[in-house]
C-alpha cells in the first residue's frame, strides 16, 4: 500500500516521502480501515518538528473510510462498514490499522471525507467540556474560537451536554456561521473586552486557541465562581477572584472511547456540522501542501487529505 511519512524534522517539503508498505493485518480487537482520507490536526506538526531520525514515521491520528478486515473478537463492525477512527498513527496511508473501542460507524448519508476532520477535534472539545470544564446542564458556557475545528465541536457538545446557553467567540466575519452550529449568542473579541458583551456570564469559559492568547476575554466572560479552561498555555489569565484556571490536555485511553461515543451520539442527531478548510489530494504533493497549512495554525476549519480529489 502507499504511505507517506518521514524520516526527518525541518520543512514539510524536504521531510516527507512516499513509501509503499505492506496492507496491515488487524490484531483480535482491531480493524482495518480502506482510508478514503484523513485529517491533519496541530500534533502532526508538532511531533515531526521534535523528531530525531530513524525509520519512516507514518503520522496520521485521523482517517475515515471502509472496513477492509476485522479481528476476530470485533463485535461491532463488520467487512464493508463505513467508519471514521482515531488512531495512533499510520493514518497518511492507503489502509490503517484502528481499535475497535476508537472507532464509529458513520450515519447514512454522512460525508466520509469529511468525518475525517472529526476525532482529534471531538476528544479536544469533549474533554475541555467533561473533564476539565466540567459542564453541568444549565450552566453557560463560552466558548472562544467558535468557529474554528475545536471550537465548533465544542459548542455542539455543549448544547447536547445541556448548556441553557452558548456564547460563542469569534471574528466578526465567522459569527453566522457560529450561530448556525447551534450558539445561543455570539460576539467578537472586541465586544466583549471592549464593549462588555456578556460580561459575567459564564460559569465555563474554553479557549481553544491553540496560540493561546485573549487572556482579557476570558476574564472578562467569567463569572465569580467559574472555571477557564484553556489548550494554550497560560500561566495566569487574570486575578478574579474565586476562578478556577485548567490546562486541557491529553488524558488516558478510555477518555478516546467515551468522546468517540458521544462524537456518534452527536452524529445520530442530524445536526452535526464539519467545517471543511481544504481538500488536497492522495499524492506526495498534496500531502507537502496539506502540511504547510496546517502549520501555519490560521485554518477557517479542517484540513482533509482525500483519495477522490484530483
Amino acid at each position: 500500500m502507499k504511505a507517506f511519512g518521514y524520516q526527518t524534522d525541518g520543512p514539510a517539503a524536504d521531510a516527507f516521502t512516499e513509501v509503499e508498505l505492506p496492507t496491515p493485518k488487524p490484531a483480535s480487537d482491531e480493524v482495518v480501515i480502506d482510508v478514503a482520507a484523513f485529517g491533519l490536526n496541530h500534533v502532526d506538526a508538532f511531533r515531526r518538528s521534535g523528531f530525531t531520525g530513524g525509520e519512516v514515521t507514518i503520522p496520521g491520528f485521523d482517517v475515515a473510510g471502509t472496513v477492509l478486515s476485522a479481528g476476530e473478537r470485533v463485535t461491532n463492525f463488520q467487512v464493508g462498514d463505513k467508519v471514521v477512527a482515531h488512531i495512533e498513527g499510520g493514518g497518511y496511508a492507503e489502509q490503517a490499522v484502528a481499535p475497535e473501542s476508537t472507532t464509529i460507524k458513520l450515519i447514512d448519508g454522512f460525508p466520509i471525507a469529511d468525518a475525517a476532520g472529526l476525532p482529534t477535534v471531538a476528544m479536544t472539545s469533549y474533554d475541555a467540556l467533561t473533564v476539565f470544564g466540567q459542564v453541568q446542564a444549565g450552566q453557560t458556557v463560552a466558548v472562544l474560537g467558535a468557529s474554528g475545528g475545536i471550537g465548533a465541536m465544542a459548542v455542539q457538545f455543549a448544547k447536547v451536554l445541556g448548556a441553557s446557553t452558548v456564547v460563542g467567540i469569534a471574528r466578526a466575519e465567522d459569527l453566522d456561521y457560529v450561530r448556525q452550529i447551534g450558539a445561543n449568542d455570539v460576539a467578537t473579541y472586541a465586544q466583549v473586552t471592549e464593549d462588555g458583551a456578556f460580561a459575567d456570564s459564564a460559569d465555563v469559559v474554553i479557549n481553544v486557541n491553540f496560540m493561546g492568547g485573549h487572556a482579557d476575554a476570558m476574564m472578562a466572560l467569567v463569572k465569580l465562581g467559574g472555571t477557564v479552561a484553556t489548550v494554550g498555555r497560560e500561566e495566569n489569565v487574570g486575578n478574579k477572584p474565586n476562578v478556577e484556571q485548567v490546562h486541557i490536555h491529553p488524558v488516558d485511553a478510555s477518555h478516546v472511547h467515551r468522546a468517540m461515543q458521544a462524537l456518534k451520539q452527536l452524529m445520530e442527531t442530524g445536526t452535526l456540522s464539519v467545517r471543511i478548510a481544504q481538500r488536497f489530494p492522495f499524492t506526495l504533493a498534496g500531502v507537502v501542501a496539506a502540511s504547510e497549512l496546517n502549520e501555519t495554525g490560521h485554518t477557517d476549519g479542517r484540513i482533509i487529505v482525500e483519495r477522490d480529489v484530483k
